[in-house]
């Protein structure tokens, strides 16, 4: 490494070396990547659990209302979403503020950004919390990850039945009575992966020079 690199590294964004928000940064870029595979599984699984799902039709069955490669795929992408939203935005106060802030800084990122919303994260990680709000305060007691089936529920009536479902045709996810869109989710991972390259290209151009 030259001596050019390295001071340039020393430069602070956000009152953080730059050398320590790369990684930062690197490790953002994978929790995005991750997200990404995760949701192509879940596009996979769709249209494995539809043909299974017109096959039973016509023959009068039963609709299949699991599929455990899908849900494992959504708890994989929700995982990961949770973690890139509090690497940028995060609930701590001290260094973890000043973290957030810096990688926002770096990254251009507003503090009004979409991902910044806490909704789905914080009863993403607090789950063991809202299900004892859910099993002393409601009669729901449907656990799992079921699989709507739109042609015989209406979504925004049967979701409040489960405490997580996804509808296939569209790809949203009902979580503890809360509707999210898995491609909108998806978006926003995806503008902020966008940001990584001109941001490095920003701040590291320098040492080309």
């Amino acid at each position: 490494m030259t001596d050019a690199i390295r001071q340039l590294q020393s430069r602070r964004v956000g009152g953080l070396e730059i050398r320590l928000l790369l990684e930062y940064i690197h490790e953002l870029g994978r929790t995005i990547s991750i997200a990404a595979h995760e949701l192509t599984i879940v596009r996979r699984r769709v249209g494995v659990w539809a043909q299974a799902n017109e096959k039973a039709r016509a023959t009068g069955d039963l609709p299949p209302l699991d599929d455990t490669q899908m849900c494992a795929a959504i708890e994989g992408f929700l995982a990961a979403y949770a973690r890139a939203s509090l690497l940028l935005f995060p609930s701590r106060q001290g260094y973890a503020r000043r973290r957030g802030g810096a990688l926002r800084e770096f990254l251009s990122i507003a503090d009004d950004h979409r991902i910044a919303d806490r909704r789905l994260r914080n009863d993403w990680l607090h789950y063991d919390e809202r299900l004892d709000q859910l099993i002393q305060t409601s009669d729901r007691g449907r656990w799992g990850f079921i699989i709507l089936d739109g042609s015989t529920h209406a979504a925004d009536a049967f979701h409040r039945e489960f405490v997580r479902m996804i509808d296939p045709r569209t790809l949203d996810v009902f979580f503890l009575g809360e509707r999210y869109s898995l491609c909108d989710l998806m978006a926003r991972l995806d503008d902020v992966r966008e940001r990584i390259q001109p941001a490095l290209d920003k701040h590291l151009g320098a040492a080309d020079a």
